[in-house]
């Protein structure tokens, strides 16, 4: 037990017991498997020194032992939420480091053979530029040519529909 679970346990004890009016070594009595003399008579010191027990008997929690109890007892309370999040937040964080470590390698992979596809591509698209100039100069060649014939086209239409006719 830590220091605030035998402070909450001497006031609970306290608080149970006070219609019987015990003195220090009977009370000590009741709680000897918890506490041990020396931490028993540290508390009972500190307790009586703060005023939580009062000033006559020492028999007595006051109104401030009391609240003193309750504040104990949530501060006890909120550590275990904060300790069982704390764990569940280690196992999740567990879980996923495996997950992580069984993934990270074909992830790699992949990646890897995307860099290397591309740059493959980079290359492969640097030598077709230089086919693309020629496809380029093979087209201007073939459009020259059809506009020729296209002109040579347009005078032979324009040579049959223009026939002199014979006129007197």
């Amino acid at each position: 037990m830590n220091d605030k679970e035998l402070k909450i346990l001497f006031l609970r004890t306290k608080l149970e017991n006070e219609s019987k009016n015990l003195d220090s070594d009977s009370f000590f009595n009741l709680l000897k498997d918890d506490i041990g003399w020396i931490k028993y008579q540290q508390i009972y010191a500190e307790f009586a020194n703060n005023s939580l027990l009062d000033s006559y008997s020492f028999i007595k929690l006051t109104e401030l032992g009391k609240k003193t109890l309750i504040k104990l007892e949530l501060e006890v309370e909120q550590e275990n939420i904060d300790k069982n999040s704390e764990h569940k937040k280690l196992r999740n964080d567990s879980k996923l480091s495996e997950w992580q470590v069984k993934t990270f390698w074909w992830i790699f992979g992949f990646a890897i053979m995307g860099a290397g596809l591309s740059v493959y591509n980079f290359i492969d698209n640097l030598s077709t530029a230089e086919n693309v100039t020629k496809q380029e100069e093979q087209l201007k060649k073939m459009e020259s040519e059809l506009s020729e014939l296209n002109t040579f086209m347009l005078n032979r239409e324009k040579d049959s529909v223009y026939i002199p006719s014979k006129t007197k």
